[in-house]
């Protein structure tokens, strides 16, 4: 069964005291993405933090953001 997966971008796939992705992040979303599964990023922070290139390395394997 499919399911829908609910991520937080800040300090689940983002490390704002390093300014980074965390470790590994793209190779896992990239297997979630293949095995069908839909995902959807949430963030509570300022809209700059969603502009990074960091996010935009990773958007396209999300449904919304």
């Amino acid at each position: 069964m499919k399911k829908l997966i609910i991520l937080d971008y800040n300090r689940t796939l983002f490390d704002p005291i390093n300014n980074k992705l965390f470790d590994d992040v793209v190779v896992n979303l990239k297997k979630i993405h293949k095995s069908g599964h839909k995902m959807i990023l949430i963030s509570r922070l300022e809209s700059t933090r969603l502009t990074s290139k960091q996010l935009a390395a990773i958007s396209k394997y999300f449904e919304s953001i």
